[in-house]
């Protein structure tokens, strides 16, 4: 009895399928048996090669773009069933069949495994960020140096060539709720963190790396995050407002930092605000700060706005950006209706997408 794996990895197996597929590898000799894991696995080589064909082609369509997921790796995983490490490795491993494309025969053949040309790219992005860059040679000789040897193996090659490289950061799930952070840092920044908590001493002399990290996080997220900055605007607004009902708008208007200390918005802003309905006419790219405010407030914190055909929320937080409805240069105004929240990738994309159509 044949077995067509191919068939049962393409196809969803009904029980009896199963059933038979037990009932011919219980029927295995042993050396049968090592016989068919050997050609089972050679199909499963040649099928991740064919994924990885798959992945290079929607990167170049830029096809998780259009299912509002700002990257590949984020379609993988929510769209395509991939785990982390498995999307990773693949896509990985599409970025360097681009550059070296003998590098797919040689994942076919089993002389390079998945997770190996997936480490040696993971190297190469890492070497980058300490811009450190490597020829096309180079990289095939770092390739070649790993040919038939096993993870292990690999990363002590790697190792060879930046024995710090293996100090990479993790970020990893160890629970429902609950994720594993793991990163070095320099000894300056371990005497300022020892001196941050040494001030939080008196309300929490036993805080914990966690709680300190989690305290710096909330103070970073308050300063940048530009829905909270809209939010804090708006309740300074209602606040001085309520306390100055008496006062007319024209009074308000017509007396220098009146306006400013009445809603707490900074003279600066409020002098933008003027010099943008001042030059409305002049069709300036210039967005008002009260215009901003309000598209931020509108977005609660959603994220990427992007929506595809499919009805699909992109909703990434990377890179945010204001982006016009209707484009600036085709007439669009700078009011808050004809704003939205893109990230950067979504902005881009819609805007490639004008010279598509």
């Amino acid at each position: 009895m044949q077995i067509d794996f191919r068939a049962s990895a393409s196809a969803s197996a009904s029980a009896k399928e199963s059933r038979m597929v037990d009932n011919f590898l219980s029927s295995l000799s042993d050396t049968d048996l090592l016989i068919e894991t050997k050609a089972a696995i050679k199909i499963e080589r040649e099928a991740t090669a064919v994924v990885v064909r798959f992945f290079k082609e929607i990167n170049d369509r830029e096809l998780y773009l259009k299912h509002a997921c700002s990257s590949l790796f984020q379609f993988a995983t929510e769209k395509l069933g991939y785990c982390a490490a498995s999307a990773q490795a693949r896509i990985n491993a599409m970025r360097m069949i681009q550059v070296l494309p003998e590098v797919e025969a040689k994942i076919e053949s089993g002389a390079l495994s998945l997770t190996a040309v997936s480490k040696v790219q993971t190297f190469l992005n890492l070497e980058k960020k300490e811009n450190r860059t490597y020829s096309i040679e180079e990289r095939r000789e770092i390739l070649d140096a790993c040919v038939s040897k096993s993870t292990r193996e690999v990363e002590r090659e790697l190792a060879k060539r930046n024995p710090n490289i293996l100090k990479i950061e993790t970020m990893k799930p160890v629970g429902h709720d609950r994720f594993q952070v793991s990163f070095s840092i320099s000894e300056e920044t371990e005497v300022k963190m020892k001196k941050l908590r040494a001030l939080f001493a008196h309300a929490n002399p036993n805080i914990s790396l966690e709680q300190l990290f989690e305290k710096l996080v909330e103070l970073g997220l308050e300063k940048f995050d530009p829905a909270r900055k809209a939010e804090r605007t708006q309740k300074r607004v209602e606040k001085n407002i309520s306390h100055s009902s008496k006062m007319s708008f024209a009074d308000k208007n017509s007396e220098p930092g009146k306006l400013g200390a009445l809603t707490g918005i900074e003279d600066s802003e409020i002098d933008l605000d003027r010099s943008f309905r001042a030059h409305e006419m002049k069709r300036s790219r210039y967005v008002a700060s009260s215009v901003r405010h309000q598209v931020w407030s509108r977005n609660q914190n959603q994220g990427c706005e992007f929506v595809s055909e499919m009805g699909e929320l992109c909703g990434s937080q990377l890179a945010l950006q204001i982006d016009h409805v209707e484009g600036f240069a085709l007439g669009g105004s700078n009011q808050a209706d004809n704003l939205r929240v893109l990230c950067a990738k979504h902005n881009r994309f819609l805007w490639k997408s004008q010279f598509r159509a």
